[in-house]
Order: C-alpha cells, then sequence, then structure tokens
C-alpha cells in the first residue's frame, strides 16, 4: 500500500528520469517541514564512521564518539512551495558507479532570503543510535519515513554542540563543506561535503569539518573548533586544546599569611604556558575573602529562587579601574576553575568572539559573558568569577575577584539594556 502524501517532488541521481519506465529507487516521505522552509535537500551519504575521542557536546572533560557520513549525492534544493509534507521519489543512476545502492538520507531545511539560506531543520530515518540507511533498488520502490526536527545555531557559550542544535563549516583551501547537527535525543551526526560540488561525492576528502588542517580521524579531539588539536597552545581553560588528555585548570588555594584581615584568604594556582605551578598561590585582589566586598560586580539575570539558573548567555561590559590596567591596554585571561559553577569567555567588543583571552581597549573595556558549567548545580556557588589581567608590557598578571549578584528573575532576548547595548547583565565597580 502507497504512503498518503501532499506532494511529490521527483529527485535523480544520473541518468534515469524521474517517472521512467524501470520505477526504480525509494520513495522518503518527509514530514514535520518547518513553515519557514524554502525548500528540502535530501543529502545521500554512506555508510557512517565512528570516530572516538570527539569532547563531548556540553562540556569539554568528557568524550564520546561521532558518526561521519561523506557525501555521496544530492536531490539538490527541492522547493516546499508552503507544504509541511513531501515525498521524494530517489532514483539511482545505472552508469554511475560511484554510488552505492544502499544510502544514509539526511534531510534538511533552509529559508532562503535573496542570495542567503540557513539550516532551520535536519531529519533522518531513526534507527536507535544512528539513522537507517535507505536501499535503491533496480525492480521495486521500497518506502522510507524521516521526520524533521528544528536546529538552532551552536551557542558560543555551550561548550560544545547541544541537543536541537547545528553548526555549519567551509574550508575554501580543501574545497570541504559540512556541518554536524545533535537532535533532540541527544545523538549526533557530522557530514562531510564537497564544496565545489554541492551534489558530487566527498567519499575522498578528510573529516576535517573545522578546517584546522587535522582530520579527526589524525587524533583532533574536537573537530568543531579549530582551536583543538595536536600541538595547538594550552590554555588554562579547562579545555583539552591541544589533545593531550590533560586539560589545565587554575586551582583554589589559600594564601599562606592572613591578609586584610581574612583568616583564610583565597587564591589562584597560576597556570603559566599550560602548567599548573601548584606551588604558586596568587591572592585574589579583590574581595580578599568569601563574601567581602569587591572591586567589580556584576548583577546577572537568571529565573529561579534558591537554585539560580543564568540566563545563557549572559553578557555584560567590564571597565577595568586604573589600578589593574594602568594604561587601558591589558590582557585578559577567564582560567576554568575545577570546582566552578560558571563558565566565563571573554572579547574585546560584543560582537566576539569569546574564550578564554582578549585584549581590553585603551579604556580597560572588555566584555564579559557569563553560563552555567554544564552539570554543575543550578548557578553554582553564587560568589566569585576571577579573571587574570595582564597589563600590556608587564610579567606579572593580576588576579581581580568580580563578585556576581542576582538582578533581573527574568530571562529575555537581547533588547540593547546592557551597558554594551547587547544583554542584560551589567557590571560596575563597587
Amino acid at each position: 500500500m502507497r504512503i498518503p502524501y501532499s506532494a511529490v517532488a521527483c529527485a535523480w541521481l544520473g541518468v534515469v528520469a524521474c517517472g521512467s519506465d524501470a520505477t526504480p529507487g525509494a520513495y522518503l516521505d518527509v514530514t514535520n517541514i518547518p513553515a519557514n522552509a524554502a525548500e528540502i535537500e535530501v543529502v545521500l551519504a554512506g555508510q557512517g564512521q565512528v570516530v572516538t575521542g570527539q569532547h563531548a557536546g556540553g562540556g569539554f572533560a568528557s568524550v564520546e564518539d561521532a558518526t561521519y557520513y561523506a557525501q555521496r549525492g544530492s536531490t539538490g534544493g527541492l522547493a516546499t512551495d508552503g507544504k509541511r509534507e513531501m515525498v521524494v521519489l530517489i532514483e539511482p543512476s545505472l552508469t554511475n558507479a560511484k554510488l552505492t545502492t544502499e544510502l544514509t538520507p539526511i534531510v534538511l531545511a533552509r529559508t532562503i532570503a535573496g542570495d542567503d539560506s540557513t539550516l532551520v531543520a535536519f531529519g533522518t530515518i531513526p534507527g536507535g543510535d544512528q539513522p537507517l540507511t535507505m536501499e535503491l533498488k533496480t525492480a521495486t520502490v521500497d518506502e522510507y519515513a524521516a521526520s524533521l526536527e528544528a536546529a538552532a545555531p551552536i551557542a558560543a557559550d555551550a561548550g560544545g554542540l547541544q541537543a536541537s542544535q547545528r553548526e555549519t563549516f567551509a574550508c575554501k583551501a580543501e574545497q570541504l563543506t559540512g556541518f554536524a547537527w545533535r537532535a533532540t535525543d541527544g545523538s549526533e551526526i557530522r557530514v562531510v561535503r564537497p564544496m565545489n560540488d554541492p551534489a558530487g561525492d566527498a567519499g575522498t576528502l578528510p573529516l576535517d569539518l573545522d578546517c584546522d588542517g587535522i582530520a579527526a580521524t589524525e587524533g583532533d579531539c574536537d573537530d568543531l573548533a579549530s582551536t583543538v588539536h595536536p600541538g595547538a597552545e594550552e590554555m588554562c581553560d579547562g579545555i583539552d586544546s591541544d589533545c593531550g588528555q590533560d586539560p589545565v585548570w587554575a586551582d583554589p588555594c589559600t594564601v599562606p599569611s592572613p591578609v586584610n584581615g581574612c583568616t583564610a584568604p583565597v587564591g589562584r594556582a597560576v597556570c603559566d604556558e599550560g602548567i599548573p605551578h601548584e606551588s604558586s598561590c596568587t591572592e585574589i585582589s579583590t574581595p580578599a575573602c568569601p563574601g567581602g566586598t569587591g572591586l567589580l560586580v556584576c548583577t546577572i539575570s537568571h529565573v529561579g529562587g534558591a537554585g539560580v539558573t543564568p540566563c545563557s548567555p549572559d553578557v555584560g561590559q567590564v571597565t577595568l579601574p586604573a589600578s589593574i590596567c594602568p594604561d587601558g591596554l591589558c590582557t585578559v585571561d577567564a582560567p576554568a576553575l575545577q570546582s566552578a559553577g560558571w563558565r566565563a569567555t571573554v572579547a574585546t567588543d560584543a560582537n566576539g568572539p569569546y574564550g578564554a583571552r582578549a585584549t581590553a581597549d585603551d579604556n580597560g573595556r572588555f566584555e564579559l559573558q557569563l553560563a552555567q558549567v554544564a552539570g554543575a548545580p543550578n548557578g553554582g556557588p553564587l560568589g566569585v568569577v576571577d579573571l587574570l589581567v595582564t597589563p600590556v608590557g608587564a610579567v606579572t598578571p593580576t588576579y581581580v575577584g568580580i563578585n556576581l549578584v542576582l538582578g533581573v528573575t527574568t530571562c529575555h532576548a537581547a533588547q540593547g539594556n546592557g551597558p554594551s547595548g547587547t544583554s542584560d547583565m551589567r557590571c560596575d565597580q563597587q
């Protein structure tokens, strides 16, 4: 019995015309097409290749397997004409030897505005941990179904690809492009495509989505981040940047002698060139004690009561005082703390990119972005986020503690309320 459908889009991979007497191939029933999608495309990939040891989505401390698919062909864009369901007839090419008859269909949905297009949904033939394949037969036409799921761009503060998120890549030098998508059930697929031939074969291209020149099969432990690969510089951010399985953290410590009346002044073991110096405990300049008055304070937006969940991300502009950054220009590092509940990243301006290091402008200003560490209790300790500030030309850095206090209890989209015009978080000198 034929499946019901609202429209038929005839797509082919070779010389066999849609509707020919041979009636080979397979029907793919695509449902749940977003209302804003102008077209769908069925990428036809080979069987998945599992790559082990990739940084897990949502955190840098754990690893997972990632499954890569190399495109072997594509239907190209098929106009939806406003339909929420379409059936695509995919026919094999009897003369194209590069194409296998058993393929993994991966459906993309796009919006189109002028020359720009945006991926908004993905879908596969569900089959547990990995998508199922379809078989293109020469005498019969089998039927398969794929339901699309909405996918948002990866969040800059997420620490990895989260459920219902996607990221796209383009490496012009390698003529390679592709995307990664994590479904709502947590499963992730990564697809390699040839840039110079959108409907062509990527079977021989390297598995190097992040364009750093090192394929996932060659030891790149995070193929979604170009700053992470063997030989990369380790930073004090808790990320295993050089794939050596030894991420570096700034460890909490106690300054041996009381300072400013504190019985147990808080410090940090300094990270230098990727090496934590356990014996060097640097006092946090302010606050000298937990709960003390801070030099800087950031008022975060959040939801919840005792279990605080910050708006993600909360972004605000910080101005360093002249006592910390005397000539304005300073390097600001956001070291990761092994026991912290917040992840801080910094940028020179609101447009980013946000990362573990940024340069303050000549007025000592930079952007601070806060998010929860994956797996941490809601909000973590609401005390202090520490930044490492080094004036230009100086050798010795200074730890600056920023107090976090609760502010607005409703999260909403950025409306230009913050001092940098990007979000709600306000950071001011106390």
